[in-house]
C-alpha cells in the first residue's frame, strides 16, 4: 500500500469530528453570515460568544460523559507524530500565503477556515498511546 493509503488509513476522523464540533459549525455560521449579511465585527463578536457557550456546554457535559465511556477518544490519551506536525507547520505557512494576497473583506472567512482545516488536520492524525508499537508496525 502507498503512503498516501496509509495516512488515509490512520487519519482518525471520527475523533477529529468529535473534537473539533463547535469549531466546525463556527466556520459553517461565520460563512453563511457571510455569504447573507453584510458580515461585521458585531457579527463576529455574536457568533464568537455563541462559540465560548456552545463550546462550553460541548465540553463540560457533553464530551466528559463520552471520555469517560471510551477513553480511548480522551485527547489525554491520544499522541500526534512529528512528521505529522510539519504537515501542520506547512498548512500555517499556506494559511499565511493566501491570507496574505487575499482580499481584505474574506481575510477574516479565509481565516476561520484554515483554522477548522488545522485544527481537524492536527487532531486527525492522532493516535492512541497504547497503539504506538501497532502504528510503527504498520509502516
Amino acid at each position: 500500500m502507498s503512503d498516501w493509503g496509509m495516512i488515509f488509513l490512520t487519519f482518525a476522523w471520527h475523533y477529529s469530528l468529535l473534537k473539533n464540533l463547535p469549531i466546525v459549525l463556527f466556520g459553517i455560521a461565520a460563512s453563511f453570515c457571510d455569504l447573507l449579511f453584510e458580515f461585521d465585527w458585531l457579527q463576529f463578536v455574536a457568533l464568537a460568544t455563541g462559540l465560548i457557550v456552545f463550546s462550553t456546554f460541548y465540553y463540560q457535559i457533553m464530551m466528559k460523559s463520552y471520555y469517560k465511556r471510551k477513553p480511548r477518544n480522551n485527547p489525554k490519551n491520544r499522541t500526534a507524530s512529528i512528521s505529522y506536525t510539519t504537515l501542520i507547520v506547512t498548512i500555517l505557512i499556506l494559511e499565511l500565503t493566501v491570507v496574505w494576497f487575499a482580499p481584505a473583506q474574506e481575510i477574516g472567512i479565509i481565516s476561520v477556515w484554515f483554522l477548522v482545516i488545522l485544527l481537524f488536520t492536527e487532531d486527525g492524525f492522532t493516535y492512541v498511546d497504547g497503539d504506538i508499537e501497532k502504528h510503527r508496525l504498520n509502516r
